[in-house]
């Protein structure tokens, strides 16, 4: 069973114990939430300079894509994403957005996707006579004798990632980013693969991701305040619901049809974080970036934590944030199997994934690795224990400066928070059943096992 366990015999001193705690870790969420949410780490010009930049660019793609392919023209463009719900942190480095394709108008009918219903998956058919242009054969499936025809999300977004490629090309506003391997041409380069010739991209200087990138196409670019990453998630307007579209939804070996997105969820709690739920996301945010930035790898997606948070905030009844973090790391971080003994200063994690459902999809089950859920939980249970152990709190400070790691020694108390995650890491590719390791906090260590296939 998940475990936060403590003595009995020492009710007292428990209580007083988790209530400084508690005080101390509800400032260290306001404080960290300020810090680096990015509206406290540029100026307001330095915000309207990028994003009038990456907006006039995507305006700009999203016409000469239409030059270029007039089946794939739009109509207007949904501003979608951390940056545009005010929940972006440390760096203006990435925007998404949603190109509304003038496509809908053919689109004839919107069906269930019968193999996993009740999960917003759906099959799109289309009137191939009222296209401008025909598309090519491969988007097509299942055309009968009318040019009714089903319309594959895969292969519409393989078409799409091709043609930006080609606008891209004759666009003077910007310059293709020369590829450093061989293989790729011009303006494709693998973005999840740093080469050590990459150098920051110039100013206009853009590139497309050599393969799709979910349900988007990646775009990379010299911006204003450094190099950005720009998602289009092209879309189809719902003619049954003009608050919803639907994106492109490759699941498991099924890669024709579509998901149903909501763009503009009701305002209650259901949907909405209240603000100091708000706080907790941009936290909860930053301490999977600072996995990350330790031990590489990828972060827990924002729409998991989000979806995490809007779980927690159904039932609860907390009035600090720190009670909330407990909580949210209880029900669910922690996994069945796991512990985190309080007053035994014990952790033991399993190498296993998060599954929650999707607040608006219910029979969704939104899952993250364990190669990023276990560096996170790791970072989280460090900072409790830290907090609770310590008096000294400049490690705080620190704990957020842009500079982390390359700002601490060997001596300081934050070193083996990294050395853990650095452990996590080097243990992983060398896979022994478990691994054992402590964390120094003063006069108090904590130690935790790991355990897990890996």
């Amino acid at each position: 069973m998940s475990s936060f366990s403590h003595n009995k015999s020492t009710e007292s001193n428990y209580a007083f114990d988790r209530h400084i705690t508690i005080v101390q870790l509800t400032e260290f969420v306001e404080f960290t939430a300020h810090k680096v949410d990015i509206q406290n780490v540029y100026t307001p010009s330095q915000l309207k300079e990028q994003t009038t930049f990456v907006e006039n660019l995507v305006k700009d793609i999203c016409v000469n894509v239409g030059k270029t392919e007039p089946t794939l023209a739009t109509d207007g463009v949904l501003n979608r994403g951390s940056y545009y719900d005010g929940t972006k942190i440390v760096n203006a480095d990435e925007y998404d957005y949603e190109p509304l394709l003038t496509l809908s108008k053919a689109v004839t009918e919107v069906s269930e996707f019968s193999v996993f219903p009740n999960q917003g998956f759906r099959t799109v058919r289309i009137d191939t006579k009222m296209l401008p242009k025909p598309l090519p054969a491969q988007c097509l499936k299942d055309i009968n004798e009318n040019g009714v025809a089903e319309l594959s999300s895969k292969e519409l977004l393989k078409f799409l990632h091709c043609t930006i490629l080609e606008a891209l090309k004759y666009m003077n506003t910007v310059e293709l980013k020369k590829s450093v391997r061989k293989h790729m041409d011009q303006g494709v380069v693998d973005h999840y693969m740093p080469h050590p010739h990459d150098t920051p991209y110039l100013k206009g200087e853009v590139s497309v991701h050599s393969a799709l990138h979910g349900p988007s196409v990646w775009l990379r670019v010299g911006a204003p305040l450094g190099t950005t990453d720009i998602d289009l998630c092209f879309c189809l307007r719902s003619k049954a619901c003009d608050k919803h579209v639907m994106v492109s939804a490759r699941y498991r070996s099924y890669e024709s049809h579509w998901l149903e997105s909501i763009i503009d969820l009701p305002e209650v709690q259901k949907y909405k974080l209240t603000l100091p739920h708000n706080k907790l996301l941009l936290t909860l945010k930053y301490m999977t970036h600072l996995a990350c930035t330790v031990h590489g790898g990828s972060h827990v997606s924002s729409h998991i934590l989000r979806t995490v948070l809007l779980h927690h905030q159904r039932n609860c009844q907390e009035t600090d944030l720190g009670e909330c973090l407990l909580s949210i790391i209880k029900n669910f971080m922690i996994k069945p199997g796991e512990k985190f003994d309080y007053d035994a200063n014990m952790v033991h994690l399993i190498v296993n994934a998060i599954e929650i459902h999707d607040i608006v999809h219910h029979e969704t089950t939104l899952r993250t690795n364990s190669m990023k859920r276990v560096p996170m939980l790791i970072v989280l249970l460090w900072i409790v224990q830290q907090t609770r152990h310590n008096e000294d709190s400049t490690w705080i400070q620190r704990i957020v400066d842009p500079q982390f790691p390359g700002n601490i020694s060997d001596d300081d108390m934050l070193h083996s928070l990294v050395t853990s995650l650095d452990f996590w890491d080097n243990s992983y590719s060398k896979n022994p059943p478990t691994r054992i390791f402590q964390w120094h906090h003063g006069n108090t260590a904590t130690h935790v096992s790991i355990t897990g296939d890996w």
